[in-house]
């Protein structure tokens, strides 16, 4: 065995079309569920990711996705990360509790809408949105969180950590915040 070798729960890449149920994902050697290398029309419905070493969700490098009714708990870093031009991406229904940094990480993606989750509970930020270098274009855009809870983070509840002009159009629409520590 080589401990320095990681494993994901589910790994996709390069995948055009694919549908997950009802899967639950724990204690991964490294992310739960992972997509990247330009996979689409992917669908997760009513599964949790939880307890994994790094994050619960990863999306990179990819479109057209949609995860609907899932959680993201207890993972050690983000329940969601988000990176590398991600785009035309929908949550909706989930809970992301208790992560061990923020509950949702967004960097270099734009199309993305969040909608009716909980984010509560998380070791840093609920949301944080960045860039990789400020002027280089990798911010995050049209990005739409919508009847959000997010609440009980220990960091800010949102945080924009770009200028506007490497981050335009993002939108905050009916969301609760409360008991964030920063």
């Amino acid at each position: 065995l080589r401990p320095w070798i990681r494993n994901n729960g589910i790994d996709v890449r390069n995948v055009k079309g694919l549908q997950i149920e009802r899967v639950n994902i724990h204690n991964a050697r490294s992310g739960g569920f992972v997509v990247s290398w330009d996979s689409s029309a992917v669908r997760v419905n009513d599964s949790s990711f939880t307890a994994n070493f790094f994050d619960g969700i990863a999306l990179y490098a990819s479109h057209d996705i949609r995860i609907e009714r899932f959680i993201c708990s207890s993972n050690q870093s983000a329940g969601i990360s988000i990176d590398n031009k991600l785009s035309d991406t929908v949550f909706e229904e989930g809970v992301l509790e208790g992560n061990g940094d923020v509950g949702i990480f967004v960097r270099d993606s734009r199309d993305l809408v969040f909608r009716n989750l909980q984010v509560l509970g998380n070791g840093s930020h609920g949301a944080f949105l960045s860039h990789q270098a400020l002027g280089s274009g990798t911010g995050c855009s049209a990005l739409i969180f919508q009847v959000c809870q997010i609440r009980n983070n220990q960091g800010a509840g949102f945080w924009l950590a770009s200028p506007a002009v490497d981050s335009p159009g993002n939108m905050v629409s009916g969301c609760l915040f409360a008991g964030n520590t920063g």
